[in-house]
């Protein structure tokens, strides 16, 4: 899959990200708007350097596709949730590179 960045009013496409082997299903930017998170049925979550349009992180654990990522405020900046079709959420920390809590639809 690969997602293309936007440059605001113009449409003029500002980075292609490529990297996902399934499509990209969704995608979240951190305030700055230099980094950049994105889903995809490929089960994977990765996180992008927009200036250099490289992924720095891919984070996988999901059994099914992700269908939401975001970032969550907090003191570190570090974190982020995502959810997938196999009815799980997960909070991930990024310094530590892993998911460090995981909730399932009952």
């Amino acid at each position: 899959g690969r997602l293309r960045v936007l440059i605001l009013g113009s449409g003029r496409v500002y980075k292609d990200l490529t990297g996902h082997v399934g499509d990209i299903s969704t995608c979240s930017f951190f305030p700055n708007g230099k980094i950049g998170l994105s889903g995809s049925s490929d089960m994977t979550i990765k996180i992008w350097a927009l200036e250099h349009a490289q992924c720095v992180k891919t984070f996988g654990g999901h059994r099914l596709g992700v269908t939401r990522c975001s970032f969550l405020e907090c003191a570190s900046g570090k974190r982020f949730a995502s959810s997938s079709r196999d009815g799980t959420m997960k909070v991930w920390d990024c310094g530590r590179s892993e998911a460090i809590a995981t909730y399932t639809a009952e």
